[in-house]
């Protein structure tokens, strides 16, 4: 097991002990590491996070608009599937849990249902695995997108 530390703006912080499965490698410094690597740190300035974390009051099996991570101009209706701590695990409608990604409560690439239409974006439908006819004696599999039931994309007031 490696134990890792944040180097935070605390000078004490820069020679910490670096162990992996409980046996000492020696002190890790940041100065002999950028050196041995050719590499330059981060500035500070260049972090924007927020010291306190942002709240989550998403509940599990919620829905709202997401970028595709496969494909970022796509924006697909997705369902929250996991929470932990500030962040979500979603699933696009129509995938399974093999496609399953995570994003922030704060992030970007996460909107309220309606987003596209107020803003003039294309909302993709979800696309589903209609399952297996005979064909020729043989199964065919489609892929077709869901149908738009009636006031399905309606946003309650």
């Amino acid at each position: 097991m490696l134990v890792c530390y944040s180097v935070l703006a605390c000078e004490s912080l820069w020679d910490l002990p670096c162990t992996i499965m409980g046996s000492p490698l020696g002190h890790f410094t940041w100065d002999k590491y950028l050196k041995e690597t050719c590499s330059v740190p981060a500035p500070v300035h260049c972090f924007k996070q927020s010291y306190t974390p942002p709240s989550n009051e998403f509940k599990i099996s919620m829905k709202l608009e997401a970028q595709d991570p496969r494909n970022t101009t796509s924006t697909c209706i997705a369902t929250v599937v996991g929470l932990t701590g500030a962040r979500l695990r979603l699933r696009l409608d129509g995938s399974d849990n093999k496609n399953d990604f995570w994003r922030l409560v704060d992030s970007a690439e996460i909107q309220p249902i309606g987003n596209c239409e107020k803003n003039g974006g294309m909302l993709q439908p979800p696309l589903v695995l209609i399952y297996p006819e005979r064909e020729n004696g043989r199964r065919s599999y489609h892929l077709t997108c869901l149908k738009k039931p009636q006031n399905f994309y309606q946003i309650l007031q």
